[in-house]
């Protein structure tokens, strides 16, 4: 099949790309043509736009982060390239939507996976898109894989008629957090939605150690990752408990903070990557970045923030028995920390959700 993902554009956010990664590469695997949707989330003037590029290229300042988001950008475009397929031009409108879906002859759409009906990050006057607001001549399978409201509620109340019809036309919906198939049922009155991983964990470490060839032969550190998205006093202070629990048994204990710029730029995506694979200890405040301690069977911690939302945590940690390692407050039990974590068992439980978790996405693309 002819397949367009339509996600948040991967750009400079390392769980956003790897997401996408993993997801195209699964449907590729199994023979598909797989296309990404090029969706911009604001239409800016063109002096706007300008003001931008100016404010993103002017050294010595950073605006509103513009310019550590620009740099960013640029440092890991070559890993999009190389390892995304193909994007369409680029669209704002669901009429722009439209246009492209008979362009391209699709057979199918997917939306997902990350927070892609998560109103704060899609609210720019076009959300629809989001929702597949389009109507051909040719049928054109909707589906919806891993999709995430980001939150235990819909942000904005008044569009819930709209969505609510869009949804229904679906052919298939599964969002990534339990909390979501409650959102679609209760709020959206969408029934039969199923609740799957996140296309990161579609695949195993396999998949991304081949991403390590040049890095292999960097010497081992002992280190402990973090990888902190909101920093404050408190996790500050979680951290610190973590290395003066862990160091004795280590002598030295390196942290590597993957939220920060090193020497030489930005940490790559398969640094980000290695860094964690290859860390004797992560504490993050990141889905995904929980999610690669996983993958990589690594000792971890991960500290709750009920802002952000917590079920997208909560839901995958309770499932395979691993709810303790939510840390949620300022302090951390020093057995927590020093508990090693048997992922024998946890691996049986993983593998049998992402058996369920492709037979729906393949199940859905077959009906």
């Amino acid at each position: 099949m002819k397949i367009g993902i339509l996600t948040l554009t991967p750009k400079n956010n390392y769980g956003g790309i790897l997401q996408a990664v993993a997801l195209c590469g699964h449907l590729e695997k199994h023979g598909h043509d797989v296309v990404l949707i090029n969706k911009n989330r604001f239409k800016k003037s063109v002096l706007i736009r300008m003001a931008v590029g100016f404010i993103e290229r002017l050294p010595f300042q950073n605006i509103k982060n513009k310019r550590k988001d620009y740099l960013k950008t640029k440092q890991l475009k070559p890993f999009l390239d190389k390892n995304l397929p193909q994007k369409t031009k680029e669209i704002v409108s669901s009429l722009d939507l439209k246009k492209l879906v008979e362009n391209e002859g699709f057979d199918a759409v997917i939306v997902g996976s990350d927070q892609v009906w998560r109103y704060q990050y899609i609210g720019d006057g076009h959300h629809n898109v989001f929702f597949l607001d389009f109507d051909t001549a040719k049928p054109v399978k909707k589906i919806a894989y891993a999709a995430s409201f980001g939150k235990d509620e819909w942000e904005a109340p008044e569009h819930i008629a709209q969505i609510s019809h869009l949804l229904s036309n679906f052919d298939a919906i599964s969002t990534r957090e339990k909390s979501g198939v409650k959102l679609c049922k209760n709020t959206f009155g969408v029934p039969g939605v199923m609740n799957v991983l996140d296309p990161t964990l579609l695949v195993g470490a396999d998949f991304y150690d081949r991403f390590f060839s040049k890095l292999k032969e960097r010497p081992p550190q002992k280190t402990i990752a973090t990888y902190i998205l909101d920093r404050n006093k408190d996790k500050e202070a979680i951290v610190n408990a973590v290395i003066a629990c862990l160091e004795p048994a280590f002598c030295t204990l390196q942290q590597v903070n993957l939220s920060e710029q090193k020497n030489e730029g930005f940490y790559s995506v398969e640094e980000w990557m290695w860094n964690i694979k290859n860390a004797e200890f992560i504490v993050t405040d990141s889905f995904h970045g929980m999610v690669f301690s996983i993958i990589f069977e690594k000792q971890f911690v991960v500290v709750g923030n009920e802002k952000r939302g917590l079920s997208r945590f909560t839901d995958l940690l309770n499932e395979i028995g691993l709810s303790e390692r939510l840390v949620l407050g300022t302090e951390i039990d020093p057995i927590l920390i020093k508990e090693k974590i048997n992922y024998s068992d946890k691996n049986k439980i993983l593998a049998a959700m992402r058996n369920y978790s492709i037979n729906f996405l393949h199940n859905s693309m077959n009906c």
